[in-house]
């Protein structure tokens, strides 16, 4: 019988039809931070095929300490009985940033669920992984990240995880056409949000809701490209905020989604030097990515930067179309003004 490891907030457990998996030890407050890893083994390898990556990974492990040999074989495979062995243990454990692989054998432990309840960051400057809850976790809980980096409606989310993964996924989100007493409980968490943003609705189907907001945000994303940034900047802020309000709604991944789309409006107003909106912006996905990542982490220190002095940011101050000074604002007025000035509302009216 394996041996399961305690750690301060979290132990590794058998979960029923998962294999090994953290669970929470204790309860956990949101924004805590669950564990910082070395990784054993960071590989640079783009493009090879799974014979190219099993023949230079055989090299790798022959270079490497024993411990480390033993740590590599030891982690799972999902696709068994299959050649390349070394190359599908890498895919079925590694964290992909760039051209670069991490294996961390304590985070590779991390169950994977669609509506994840931790996130996990790579910090390339010094090869670790960091594990952060996103949400109060209960003690006994699993503790669970996303193995996907974008939203997808579920018969794509499905697909990939079986392709990549070799596993069918049965996770809340996956399973709300299943679960009339969890859909319940999803649908009175998220219902007041989406009657907010959405007006009045039938929303007696979760999952085919839950499906279309994904697809839009994911349609969303694919057309907010530079070209159309520069030619039609209104109409491409309208989408950003148009996906900044999708993203509250669903609640899947939100710190880091709501990050993300923010980004892409700071990218918008920054093309055409607005500053003023540009530092709100980049405070509020820097107060995301902290959330997300810690003080520390990659995109925290990147964003900590463009809220400084947005104008760092490469790439940007293409027209003065929208140009005004940092100190500019809309004055001292309430929430809901402030946020019309912020998505530019004086320009063609809200979403």
């Amino acid at each position: 019988m394996e041996e399961h490891a305690p750690f301060v907030c979290f132990s590794i457990e058998s979960v029923p039809g998962k294999g090994n998996g953290w669970i929470a030890g204790t309860d956990i407050p949101k924004g805590c931070r669950l564990l910082e890893e070395a990784a054993v083994f960071v590989i640079e390898l783009p493009g090879r095929s799974l014979e190219q990556l099993h023949l230079e990974l055989g090299q790798f492990l022959k270079k490497d300490t024993l411990a480390n040999k033993r740590i590599f074989l030891s982690l799972a495979n999902a696709f068994p009985g299959k050649k390349a062995i070394l190359a599908n243990i890498l895919a079925t454990n590694a964290f992909t940033r760039g051209d670069f692989k991490y294996v961390a054998p304590i985070s590779a432990r991390l169950n994977h669920s669609c509506q994840p309840n931790a996130y996990l960051a790579i910090n390339h400057h010094t090869d670790t992984l960091t594990i952060t809850a996103l949400e109060t976790i209960g003690k006994g809980e699993e503790i669970t990240i996303s193995y996907l980096e974008d939203l997808f409606a579920s018969n794509v989310r499905q697909m990939v995880l079986q392709k990549k993964y070799n596993f069918h996924c049965a996770c809340p989100l996956c399973r709300l056409d299943q679960d009339e007493e969890l859909a319940k409980k999803l649908l009175q968490k998220k219902y007041a949000r989406w009657v907010e943003i959405f007006g009045h609705q039938d929303f007696r189907n979760p999952v085919w809701f839950s499906d279309m907001i994904m697809a839009k945000v994911y349609d969303f994303n694919k057309s907010l490209t530079r070209e159309a940034t520069i030619a039609d900047p209104v109409t491409a802020l309208r989408t950003a905020e148009k996906m900044f309000a999708l993203v509250r709604a669903e609640m899947v991944l939100e710190p880091i989604l709501l990050a993300k789309t923010v980004h892409e409006a700071f990218k918008i107003v920054m093309t055409h030097s607005d500053l003023a909106r540009g530092k709100k912006f980049a405070r509020f996905a820097f107060r995301k990515w902290r959330e997300c990542e810690g003080p520390d982490g990659t995109n925290t220190i990147l964003w900590r930067g463009y809220a400084a002095n947005p104008a760092s940011a490469p790439n940007m101050m293409v027209t003065g179309r929208w140009m005004t000074a940092l100190e500019d604002g809309p004055g001292d007025v309430g929430k809901n003004e402030r946020a019309k000035w912020l998505w530019r509302h004086d320009l063609t009216g809200g979403i």
